[in-house]
């Protein structure tokens, strides 16, 4: 993992549905976080809406926190489709004046900017675009059948609905309990915090599936168990592209479901979410015919209850489905770790 001083810049967004990225880097991240930049929330501090220890404050603009000495300033909004809003550019070029590597996520590569190529060179800083890919890639082969890891993928009902959460909670979990545990990253956000990766949604179609086993290939050869970020949703028109490339890249022994279930609509759209029944049936049947991966548990995002709701609502999903069923952030994944390792 990454460990430098960081900004992160949110601005406006820290609270909405475009702060992913954001909240992923400070609950996971081993930055050394001086402030997060949004002048909306100036005044309070991170904590006040993420489960984190440190006292982060948010700021109003880049130059509050100079005299801290920041190292990288690091995009953490990606709005839809990912590109460069005209407004961010300032802010960018402010922190390259200031000798700080840009950490950029989005679907448009600074490093393809000439004119902020130019000034970074100029400034002897770095522009990560962490949605870059390596040139040379392959169509996947199905090489990850000979390694005796446990491969682990999650998916979901829809997408931003917890699964980077849920396959952290379990990496962190593997490794509590003393097994060898490799977390693989197939996002902008994951990728920013483990310093690797491969971002499956920036891939050339034919190679997003060979992406996913070259980084199991590369990482995880002598892991127990190996944690494949999902990616999207098979159900969402958007992206389910990236959730079949990961279904047959990662070749998974076992799935684990991740759901909202306050949530009604596929995000973005007028559609109804699609049921438990149907998501668990259509990735497990998805699966190819020698690799017949299937759920072993759900993971819920109950952030919109009470802890009691919480609670009653894991206890209703449990017994309705059969399986072992927490909220990843708030009580842990034990249980589905342990119906893991205990099947084959």
């Amino acid at each position: 993992m990454i460990q430098k001083r960081a900004v992160i810049f949110a601005e406006g967004e820290f609270t909405g549905k475009f702060s992913k990225t954001a909240r992923g880097i400070l609950k996971y991240g081993s930055y050394e976080m001086i402030a997060v930049i949004d002048s909306t929330l100036k005044g309070k501090f991170v904590h006040e809406f993420l489960p984190v220890t440190k006292k982060i404050p948010f700021v109003g603009s880049l130059k509050e926190v100079l005299n801290k000495k920041p190292e990288v300033f690091i995009l953490g909004i990606a709005p839809r489709g990912g590109q460069l809003p005209p407004s961010w550019r300032e802010v960018i070029e402010e922190a390259i004046d200031h000798r700080l590597d840009i950490y950029n996520g989005l679907h448009l590569f600074l490093g393809k900017d000439e004119a902020l190529k130019k000034r970074a060179e100029a400034h002897k800083v770095t522009l990560w675009d962490s949605r870059a890919y390596p040139e040379k890639l392959e169509v996947a082969t199905a090489k990850v059948l000979g390694l005796r890891s446990k491969i682990i993928l999650t998916i979901g009902t829809d997408c931003a609905i917890g699964k980077m959460t849920a396959t952290y909670e379990l990496h962190y979990e593997a490794q509590k309990q003393k097994f060898k545990s490799v977390f693989i990253p197939t996002g902008q956000t994951a990728i920013m915090i483990e310093g690797r990766g491969i971002s499956i949604d920036a891939v050339p179609g034919d190679f997003m599936a060979g992406a996913c086993e070259k980084m199991i290939l590369d990482y995880g050869k002598d892991a127990d168990y190996i944690f494949v970020e999902g990616q999207g949703s098979l159900s969402h028109l958007g992206y389910s592209n990236t959730s079949l490339a990961l279904l047959h890249g990662s070749l998974p022994t076992h799935l684990v479901l991740c759901h909202d279930p306050s949530r009604n609509n596929i995000k973005d759209t007028p559609f109804p979410l699609p049921t438990i029944e149907r998501t668990i049936k259509l990735n497990e049947m998805i699966t190819p015919p020698f690799r017949k991966a299937k759920v072993c548990g759900i993971s819920l995002n109950t952030s919109s209850m009470d802890e009691m709701n919480a609670r009653k609502i894991i206890t209703e999903y449990e017994q309705r489905y059969g399986l072992p069923t927490t909220d990843a952030m708030r009580f842990g994944v034990k249980n589905i770790l342990d119906a893991i390792t205990k099947t084959e």
